[in-house]
């Protein structure tokens, strides 16, 4: 697996922000996006919960290595890049408070899982990028909407009471402002994002930023 499939396991608003990110911060919003994927992946698919958690614990190991394994291409790309890996190991962490609440009955889980995605994000930006916390987790919260129920409805009641204002970033964190503009047009509705006018508000925002 090389970059272009690393890209090529994310949704296509995902990418669409990857392709206004300045080369500074690149790396790190490939690493930590592609990273939750796979981490949601293996919670979604995993029937057997102590398996799942065999899973997890792999990639937290691995995050606190001092190398990346030579097989495996993301945590070469996490290690290359400025993303956090401290913070990376708390999405592990919010992931598999997921896997153990397989009923979906306490919102905490998805809220540590938006906070675990601001905290990489934010890491990625500025001292001057306020904005930047409460529109991560607005957004983290509107993506999980769309995970199975009991999980994606309570995301959503949790998504229409978050912060939808638009948010003003720093350069590095452009793709934060693409993210928070489509899922905040999509909001309540089902689906994934695509469609011409998906591009034009992602090109709006990765160009003005507004």
């Amino acid at each position: 697996m090389n970059d272009t499939s690393i890209l090529d396991t994310l949704p296509v608003e995902q990418r669409l922000a990857l392709a206004y990110a300045p080369s500074v911060s690149r790396g790190g919003w490939t690493a930590g996006l592609a990273l939750d994927v796979r981490l949601a992946r293996i919670v979604l698919s995993s029937r057997e919960t102590m398996l799942g958690q065999i899973r997890l614990a792999w990639w937290r190991d691995r995050l606190a290595a001092d190398a990346p394994p030579g097989g495996e291409p993301l945590l070469r790309l996490i290690h290359a890049s400025q993303v956090s890996r401290r913070a990376l190991s708390a999405l592990v962490d919010a992931w598999e408070e997921v896997l153990l609440d397989a009923d979906g009955q306490h919102a905490e889980p998805l809220e540590h899982i938006a906070a675990a995605r601001a905290g990489w994000i934010t890491g990625l930006g500025g001292t001057g990028d306020a904005d930047a916390g409460p529109a991560a987790m607005a957004w983290a919260l509107a993506d999980m909407s769309r995970m199975p129920s009991p999980h994606g409805a309570l995301a959503q009641d949790l998504a229409e009471r978050a912060d939808w204002r638009r948010p003003r970033v720093s350069r590095p964190l452009r793709p934060l402002a693409i993210l928070h503009a489509l899922a905040r047009r999509s909001r309540g509705r089902a689906g994934s994002q695509g469609g011409p006018a998906t591009l034009l508000v992602a090109a709006r925002v990765g160009l003005l930023g507004v």
